[in-house]
């Protein structure tokens, strides 16, 4: 995931490919760091739009094996305004887990706030 991390950071043309073959890597960690370089070469840069391709892939990661991969795709899609990923998003808050990173789980409680996610309130009735 490294070599991933670098090839986004030079800029290249060659960059979104990477990171679409990246999201099918057989390494969960390298799918992980696919979505998040996503996030920020797309949203952190002031997109509007994530681009189809990588909008399906990423609905496609919301049923990835590993839970941080999950919640990644979520994220990114929620960020996106695209809430296909919003029961990932409460069953990460709910259960505490599926944030490897402590970051993951703050942007989750404060997206659910954005996104006007109600089933994750815990007042809910």
């Amino acid at each position: 995931f490294q070599a991933l991390i670098a090839h986004a950071r030079v800029g290249v043309d060659t960059v979104d490919e990477a990171l679409a073959r990246a999201l099918g890597d057989d390494d969960a960690r390298v799918r992980y760091i696919a979505l998040r370089i996503s996030e920020e070469r797309w949203l952190d840069a002031g997109e509007v739009d994530l681009p189809a391709p990588l909008a399906r892939a990423a609905r496609d990661a919301l049923g990835d094996l590993a839970a941080a991969v999950r919640l990644a795709a979520a994220l990114l899609l929620g960020r996106a305004g695209d809430e296909s990923g919003a029961e990932v998003i409460v069953a990460a808050i709910e259960s505490g887990r599926g944030a490897d990173e402590p970051d993951d789980a703050q942007a989750a409680i404060e997206l659910a706030g954005t996104l006007g996610l109600a089933a994750a309130r815990r007042d809910r009735k």
